[in-house]
């Protein structure tokens, strides 16, 4: 049985720092919450949660600098879209963390950690599955961040606004993108936030025309920065 932070922040006399290394140190080792819908524990570091249909979960504003919190999607069926609203999240610069995710895979991963302005900083997130995407149709938001993206292109097609990539929200956070069909003179263009590899702005993953071209890109806590471009024509620009 886990200490609640009523109980923690008693003990730690009300210290913010001895505080966060309590909760840390204790709650680490607690019972898991397990949910399947609703508000997640914050008296428990880490949330198990079960995605079957359509589903919402709530995470509350952090009570203490320094707690930190770890959800994992354990399950996932009946067409799973499991949608994660959270209060507080981070919005200092380079480190902005989106206010809900989309759990749709087993696997699927995120951690937080509270700032001294007791928001939630996104830490860690584990894409797990792929979002298939036709660019040019598919609307991204609130759907496409705990996931890789599979592209479809037929034809001159261009993917911007509420269909572009969203932004990451842990520095560090990984997503590949593949295209799995290219048809018709195919020239897909998915909008996003990128750095080029210079350094400068970019605003277009341009120019996908074969079903061989992928991109493996890093949240760099203000843009999506290239590792790896595969293909003849793929560019940030």
């Amino acid at each position: 049985m886990s200490l609640t932070t009523a109980q923690l922040q008693a003990l730690a006399g009300f210290d913010a720092d001895i505080l966060a290394g309590l909760i840390e140190a204790l709650n680490m080792g607690t019972a898991v919450d397990a949910k399947s819908s609703g508000a997640l524990a914050l008296d428990r570091y880490k949330s198990e949660i079960s995605v079957s249909g359509t589903k919402a979960f709530t995470l509350a504003a952090p009570t203490a600098a320094g707690q930190r919190k770890k959800v994992v999607c354990v399950a996932a069926t009946a067409t799973p879209a499991g949608t994660l609203t959270v209060s507080s999240p981070d919005d200092t610069t380079g480190f902005v963390c989106a206010s809900s995710f989309f759990f749709d895979n087993v696997g699927q991963e995120l951690e937080f950690e509270a700032t001294a302005a007791l928001k939630w900083r996104c830490v860690a997130k584990k894409r797990v599955g792929r979002k298939a995407l036709v660019i040019g149709t598919t609307v991204t938001t609130g759907i496409c961040n705990m996931s890789h993206v599979d592209v479809s292109v037929t034809g001159t097609v261009a993917s911007t606004s509420t269909m572009a990539l969203p932004n990451g929200s842990a520095v560090g956070e990984i997503v590949s993108i593949t295209c799995s069909t290219a048809s018709t003179t195919p020239h897909g263009d998915l909008g996003g936030t990128y750095a080029k590899k210079d350094g400068t702005a970019g605003t277009l993953l341009d120019d996908f025309t074969l079903v061989t071209d992928n991109a493996l890109l890093e949240w760099n806590g203000s843009a999506w920065k290239p590792l790896i471009l595969s293909g003849t024509t793929l560019s940030i620009a």
